[in-house]
């Protein structure tokens, strides 16, 4: 009787500990213990890069835990009028046009909701189009 109750035992310990392993795994996400850390992962990288297209190339890197820097690097070089019409976007249609908010929402799910995006822009030749800062989310 002994044995049999042991036997049994056992064997719930077992499944509990299979059960409990299974739920883990199904709920497991990475935790990032710092900005350059979640930036420098490769998942998050090629979500950045998915956006690219035929005219941006899109790339990020942290400045700090507090700031984000969102590099754009047009693929050719674009004349002086089209330079001044990059200029004169405003910082909504830019933040529209590079998902920005969402990006901060996705930030600030991760624990990183104070976090200011430097928005920074070139043309194809490496002079700089437009730089731009993007506060954290309701400041």
């Amino acid at each position: 009787m002994k044995k049999t109750l042991i036997a049994v035992l056992v064997l719930a310990l077992c499944l509990s500990f299979f059960a409990c392993s299974k739920n883990d795994s199904k709920s497991e996400s990475k935790s990032y213990f710092s900005l350059e850390e979640l930036v420098n992962d490769p998942e998050f990288q090629k979500a950045i890069s998915d956006s690219d297209d035929d005219v941006f190339k899109t790339s990020v890197s942290a400045d700090s835990d507090k700031v984000l820097v969102f590099r754009v690097d047009v693929q050719k070089t674009y004349d002086a009028a089209d330079v001044e019409f990059l200029q004169s976007k405003t910082d909504d249609e830019i933040s529209e046009k590079f998902a920005l908010a969402d990006l901060q929402k996705f930030l600030k799910s991760y624990g990183f909701g104070d976090v200011t995006i430097e928005f920074k822009m070139y043309n194809g030749d490496g002079a700089l189009i437009t730089e731009r800062t993007f506060p954290p989310v309701g400041k």
